[in-house]
């Protein structure tokens, strides 16, 4: 299971790999990145722990990034500028008036999700669109937290908001280098899922 194939070359490397053991091995794309990621693999390796075939864990995972929910705001617009992402004019005057764009996951791809004025209010952005995440599903949540370097104090913040509100701990998470060259060192941001039971085995 690997990092969305949009910003990474492992997949295709993975299943280039793959071919060569006559499908008993096969390579994910998890249209996914961050803690999200790690959320997607270890239900697999729980399945695989209760017998699941290769197919199961397949099926059983189709979709599941998509229905996550990855939510960032980022500290600098150095970065996305760098990215070709927002121009040098646009990111000269945002970071004159502190704006923090807010990027989301979905479908493998980090897609713009607003802006807010200020550190403050981007960390309200990313409470309340976790809570917009958690009114459409049917059971309890389970929470991760994301920084990227320099995001200890943000990220600090943001679980001081959220400690109260009862949802599973998945804990803190520093991102990694892929995620980090396009939101840029200071960015903080949140990774939830509903909690699925495992289904039952029959064999």
């Amino acid at each position: 299971m690997h990092f969305a194939s949009r910003y990474s070359g492992s997949y295709r490397a993975a299943q280039q790999a793959a071919a060569l053991f006559g499908g008993r091995v096969q390579a994910i794309d998890s249209d996914n990145g961050t803690y999200g990621l790690a959320l997607q693999a270890l239900r697999a390796a729980q399945l695989a722990d209760q017998g699941a075939t290769l197919s199961e864990i397949v099926n059983d995972n189709a979709g599941s990034g998509n229905a996550q929910l990855t939510h960032f705001m980022v500290d600098t617009l150095d970065y996305l500028k760098m990215s070709g992402r927002v121009s040098g004019i646009s990111a000269f005057i945002g970071n004159l008036f502190g704006i923090k764009p807010m990027l989301r996951f979905s479908g493998g791809e980090l897609l713009p999700a607003g802006r807010a004025r200020g550190t403050a209010r981007g960390l309200q952005e990313l409470t309340q669109s976790l809570s917009a995440y958690a009114q459409g599903q049917s059971g309890r949540l389970r929470l991760a937290y994301i920084y990227a370097p320099g995001g200890e104090e943000n990220v600090a913040a943001l679980q001081a908001q959220l400690s109260s509100w009862g949802y599973e701990d998945a804990g803190t998470h520093l991102v990694g280098p892929t995620i980090t060259s396009v939101v840029g060192p200071g960015s903080v941001g949140v990774v939830a899922e509903a909690v699925r039971p495992l289904p039952l085995l029959r064999r």
